[in-house]
């Protein structure tokens, strides 16, 4: 029964679309990390690289955010509901 009401289309959809926007997470992490090690070789400043990390990855974190939260309040809500 439990197993039923984890794996049906909808929560599946939500597991996939979680790891699916894992990736980028750390995609955007191992590139912070290779241009912060990089710090004393290149003549970008530390603060011009967290903006362009927040001009790449800002957007995108937004719109996944919001339809992630859409999405879980809206199984959240029929859950409570049965």
């Amino acid at each position: 029964m439990l197993n039923k009401e984890l794996f049906n289309k909808r929560n599946l959809r939500t597991i996939i679309l979680a790891m699916v926007l894992f990736i980028p997470f750390i995609w955007g992490t191992k590139l912070a990390s290779i241009w912060f090690s990089d710090m004393g070789k290149e003549k970008i400043s530390i603060i011009k690289k967290i903006g362009i990390s927040f001009l790449i990855l800002g957007p995108y974190w937004g719109v996944a955010i919001s339809g992630f939260y859409k999405r879980l309040r809206r199984i959240l809500n029929y859950k409570l509901l049965i």
